[in-house]
């Protein structure tokens, strides 16, 4: 089996609340006096990120400083609750009143406010009974998409997964932590990092199942069942 960490991120949006204070991404217009350096990217950048960089000769830039923290501080300081930061974005998710963004927006760096969704972080997300999937009983099945990506070929070449961390965002995992094929990964500690962005939580393991089928094609493993994408071994599950 491939050896690789992962993250899995929900990012459903649900829209069905209405609320006096609701979410938005705040963007900003530069990252100016910044603590960070370009040419000191071991300060915010991982080991892993760096070598990958250095690798496949891609530059760190601008877009790579985190953003500036004074910015988030004066947000927060209109009243409005500050989440999650994007660096790539220059943005920080904020769940703040209609007053309270009209103050975001009279601060000098911030360039624009666009709501994503309404009401508060703390909602309720929808739930979907998880049902399991049937398995055919040949790897045969799979075998005409694998040569339409050029899986196959990968595979024959000795390209198996190992040593990748992936990221997974999708609308969510419902009965993945308690779905057998994939208990491997669980057991040895591979997954890295869960985040619900909706609620402001690490339980993703509920929502659409989409992301469950995502996963499953990934590092699914059950022996006479689905041959799946990753290495030629098998994979199956809901």
């Amino acid at each position: 089996m491939a050896r690789y960490s992962a993250f899995l991120i929900s990012l459903v949006l649900c829209l069905s609340a209405q609320a006096q204070s609701n979410r938005y991404i705040v963007s900003f217009k530069d990252k100016n006096n910044s603590p960070y350096l370009i040419n000191e990217p071991e300060k915010y950048l991982s080991d892993r990120a760096i070598t990958r960089r250095i690798r496949n000769n891609v530059p760190v830039v601008n877009a790579d400083l985190p953003v500036n923290a004074t910015y988030v501080s004066q947000v927060k300081a209109t009243g409005a609750s500050t989440f999650f930061t994007s660096r790539w974005m220059n943005a920080v998710l904020v769940e703040a009143t209609p007053s309270q963004i009209g103050s975001v927006m009279n601060l000098p760096f911030v360039s624009n406010a666009e709501m994503v969704a309404p009401g508060k972080k703390l909602i309720g997300g929808r739930l979907k009974n998880v049902r399991q999937k049937n398995s055919t009983p040949s790897s045969n099945a799979t075998t005409a998409q694998l040569q339409m990506v050029g899986l196959d070929s990968m595979h024959a070449d000795g390209f198996l997964g190992e040593g990748i961390l992936i990221s997974f965002f999708d609308g969510g995992f419902p009965g993945l932590n308690a779905a057998a094929p994939v208990q491997p990964i669980f057991a040895e500690n591979r997954i890295k990092l869960t985040q619900d962005f909706v609620a402001n939580s690490g339980n993703v393991y509920q929502y659409d199942k989409h992301g469950t089928e995502v996963f499953s094609v990934v590092a699914g493993l059950k022996s006479t069942a689905f041959e799946g994408a990753r290495t030629g071994q098998t994979s199956c599950c809901s």
